[in-house]
This record gives structure tokens, sequence and C-alpha cells, in this order.
């Protein structure tokens, strides 16, 4: 996230539920992203690997500036 969205910094969070896990990535904002864009599938792609795993999805600007991605993940029963 911060390779593409040109911050300086993230903060990621990993949370491992008894049924599922969650993911969050926060970003400040604040610079202008330094990569081109178009070379992947970003967060059309992410969104659709999640999908495939019966999660949920979530990304777009915070109220207090920068950016937040969040996926959960129901757990495989063998994992639990």
């Amino acid at each position: 996230m911060v390779r593409h969205a040109g911050a300086r910094s993230c903060r990621v969070t990993v949370d491992c539920g008894e049924t599922d896990v969650s993911i969050e990535v926060l970003d400040g904002g604040g610079l202008r992203a330094t990569q081109p864009g178009g070379a992947g599938f970003g967060l059309l792609g992410m969104k659709e690997r999640v999908a495939l795993l019966h999660g949920s999805f979530t990304a777009g600007p915070r109220a207090a500036g920068g950016f937040r991605v969040a996926a959960t993940l129901p757990l495989p029963a063998g994992a639990r």
C-alpha cells in the first residue's frame, strides 16, 4: 500500500478470531503516488480474491485523511 499510495508509512493490523481473520491496512496519505498505475489488478483483484474465499472487503479514503483497506476471511474448519 505504501508503494502504491506514496505514503511515508502504514499501519497493518491482523486479528485472528475463533471463526475468521481480519486484516486492516491504514495510511495517513500526504504524498503523491510514485508508482505508475495499471500494472496489476489492484483493489479489484483484492476484492475478487477475498470474494473467492467467501470473505468481506472494503477499501476507500478515510475521513481523517489517507486510505483504508480491510478484509475479513473465514477460517477453514480445521484451523479453528
